[in-house]
């Protein structure tokens, strides 16, 4: 509601104008920007125990009738040292 509510303000569509999977489609289009890069958590935030996410891309060697298959690993830090990853399994319409 956030991101709808941002691109409205300056002027843009809804993210799900163009399609109907655009918050999956544009998901899997931001995993491939922020891939291998840390999303440090802000020291503003005191009682976070995260310390960072790290993002891995990976998509299908190819596609599942009209989907095309992707997976996102979220590799989360914590501020004692330990880690853990979190995956999800989506895909997205080849024909929009």
């Amino acid at each position: 509601m956030e991101l709808d509510a941002f691109l409205k303000y300056i002027g843009l569509p809804s993210i799900n104008a163009a399609r109907r999977d655009g918050w999956i489609h544009f998901h899997h289009l931001y995993t491939q920007v922020v891939e291998h890069r840390a999303l440090i958590i802000s020291n503003k935030n005191p009682t976070s125990s995260i310390e960072s996410v790290t993002v891995h891309f990976e998509i299908a060697k190819e596609a599942v009738g009209d989907e095309m298959p992707f997976k996102v690993t979220w590799t989360i830090l914590d501020k004692n040292g330990k880690s853990g990853e979190i995956f999800v399994l989506n895909s997205y319409s080849l024909k929009p």
